[in-house]
């Protein structure tokens, strides 16, 4: 029996597309070995229209008041609770680890969706005084644009050295802050 590996896609801009080269590469299973996948072998090109694409979204996604984007992450939460054992597994078999643990890691992404969700409605600014009569400085807050997402991490294949990635590599745990705040 013969069997064919899914072939997924990079989600840019709303719209499902592969790498521009057509080129992809496969994703075992570290434990067994399995052909989970072949994904999109992306590159600058790909890299540049994802930074596009979410700075677009983050231009109408600011403009929502926090109250209700804290409604969107608590709903995030609620899905995350939904799928968490599927999540989980997925993760345990695309990383190797141990299945208690990416449980762990989901619910972490559920906990910060709930508790940010609740934050959208404590976002207050400040007001400050200024050398200028009849005038007030004021403060407020807004979520962070998606540049700010990227940074150094330590590179897993190369020790004790750093690489650059996007904010797919960052922590559940600390997205939400970013999307709220």
């Amino acid at each position: 029996m013969t069997t064919t590996a899914n072939v997924f896609q990079n989600y840019i801009g709303g719209k499902w597309q592969g790498a521009q080269s057509g080129q992809t590469f496969p994703n075992y299973n570290p434990a067994t070995g399995e052909l989970l996948g072949h994904f999109p072998l992306s590159g600058e090109a790909e890299a540049n229209a994802a930074v596009v694409a979410a700075r677009a979204a983050f231009d109408k996604w600011r403009l929502v008041p926090a109250p209700k984007r804290g409604e969107i992450l608590y709903r995030v939460g609620e899905l995350l609770l939904r799928r968490k054992e599927e999540i989980a597994r997925t993760m345990t078999q695309e990383m190797g680890k141990v299945l208690k643990e990416t449980r762990g890691d989901v619910q972490e992404g559920i906990d910060m969706a709930y508790y940010m969700g609740g934050e959208g409605r404590r976002l207050f600014g400040y007001s400050v005084p200024v050398e200028l009569p009849n005038k007030a400085g004021i403060a407020t807050r807004d979520p962070w644009s998606p540049a700010s997402r990227r940074g150094t991490f330590p590179s897993p294949s190369r020790p004790g050295k750093c690489s650059r990635r996007s904010s797919r590599a960052i922590p559940s745990s600390s997205s939400p802050p970013a999307i709220l705040l």
